[in-house]
């Protein structure tokens, strides 16, 4: 099939020509299905799309990938049409979000996202209700509660990368460039987000509620969970948050999950396996992005850390564009707003884990 057969023979819909990119540049089956409609993934497999010349010439706008001239004129033209960097950006987008999955999510299971409206610090994301209910006297009146906003903020801020779809790509015709150059920013952003939650928790003991030492072992786990269960909270009240997670760094993580896992293991100063009372208690969450033998005992109520994520979007955006006229070829960008900031670490025990 030709460039003219293409043009007459399919449906120029921009969400169908999404989707004939997606499948052209070889993203998984379960990933299309899942984020292109059924109507649209029809209609896409009479449109094949397996070069980045297709796009254009699915809205009409026809090149020679050799020819510099036909090129230029053709990116330019088509860029005065919305419905082909909106295609770019689309599928770019799928992809980015391919690659951000790819890296592992594991900051998700010890952060809070916190919504916010603008670039400005954020103070007391969360306000502490501390104390207990008071009785109600006789004439109903409800006695005022205090609530404590903890000395602490979190901060939205852009973080971002642009690389450019080169002539050589254009004149090499392929569709794999779109779908990796986008994958390449997912992956970048999932490592950076990781890299900065796991590095906003606080490095001392005396930042969280509790704080204990020891090696991670069945003795010495079972010691530091009670020492949580007793975390108060700022009237003296015990905070009620048992822990149900802990996390550590990989050298401790099998070791965490065994513990999780067992119905019987070996405790310190004990050579024959004994019940293990832990079982099931301590999820263990892990990254690559921490190191040591610190572990730390959270309830998932409570995250250890908060993420300002610009107007709530927890995914980074990807964006394409008519490169500058200095320059022959498409640019594409990728931008991430958001910023870390401790979270409720009063309600959390830290161990040196040594």
């Amino acid at each position: 099939m030709n460039i003219t057969d293409l043009k007459a023979a399919a449906s120029k819909d921009a969400k169908t020509v999404v989707a004939a990119a997606c499948m052209g540049a070889a993203m998984p089956d379960r990933l299309v299905e899942a984020t292109c409609k059924g109507v649209d993934l029809d209609a896409a497999h009479d449109l094949k799309v397996t070069r980045l010349s297709d796009i254009f010439a699915a809205f009409g706008y026809e090149y020679r990938p050799g020819n510099d001239a036909e090129m230029t004129r053709a990116i330019k033209a088509a860029f005065s049409n919305s419905d082909i960097p909106n295609v770019l950006s689309n599928v770019a987008q799928k992809f980015a979000l391919a690659g951000f999955g790819a890296v592992g999510e594991s900051w998700r299971d010890i952060s809070r996202a916190v919504p916010v409206a603008n670039f400005k610090a954020v103070k007391g994301v969360r306000l502490v209700l501390g104390g207990l209910l008071e009785s109600v006297g006789k004439g109903g009146e409800l006695k005022h509660v205090d609530l404590s906003d903890e000395a602490r903020e979190v901060q939205a801020a852009t973080k971002g990368s642009i690389v450019g779809i080169t002539r050589e790509d254009l004149i090499n015709d392929d569709l794999g460039v779109l779908a990796l150059l986008p994958e390449r920013f997912g992956q970048m952003s999932g490592r950076t987000i990781n890299k900065d939650v796991f590095g906003a928790l606080p490095a001392t003991g005396a930042a969280y509620g509790a704080n204990t030492t020891g090696a991670l072992n069945l003795d010495n786990l079972a010691a530091a969970y009670a020492l949580a269960m007793g975390i108060k909270d700022e009237n003296g009240n015990p905070l009620g948050a048992l822990p149900d997670r802990i996390l550590c760094a990989p050298a401790n993580y099998l070791l965490a999950k065994n513990i999780y896992q067992s119905e019987h293991i070996t405790g310190a100063g004990s050579v024959t396996g004994r019940d293990n009372v832990l079982r099931g208690v301590l999820e263990p969450v892990t990254s690559p992005y921490l190191s040591g033998t610190a572990y730390w005992l959270f309830n998932a109520t409570f995250p250890l850390v908060d993420v300002a994520f610009l107007n709530g979007v927890q995914t980074p955006t990807v964006e394409t564009a008519n490169a500058d006229f200095s320059q022959l070829g498409i640019q594409m960008r990728c931008y991430y707003d958001y910023g870390v900031g401790a979270g409720d670490v009063k309600a959390a025990l830290y161990s040196t884990g040594a």
